[in-house]
């Protein structure tokens, strides 16, 4: 904390906010990034789910119609 008011002191007011501004949109932008990213790799996730689920219940489905056929 000393630190930040040696720097606000010693150098501009202006120059603190603006670099803070700075990090805060960059932080800002950072995390919109890695939302996106994330939100898209769910989905993908998800629909790998649905789809190995579909199957095996297709494959079950199939299982249950040939012992069926067989009586």
């Amino acid at each position: 904390m000393i630190g930040f008011i040696f720097w606000v002191i010693n150098s501009n007011l202006k120059v603190y906010v603006n670099i803070w501004s700075a990090i805060l949109l960059g932080f800002v932008v950072l995390m919109i990034i890695l939302f996106y990213t994330g939100g898209k790799d769910r989905i993908r996730q998800e629909k790998l789910m649905i789809a190995s689920k579909q199957k095996m219940e297709d494959e079950l489905a199939a299982k249950v119609l040939k012992k069926e056929d067989e009586k």
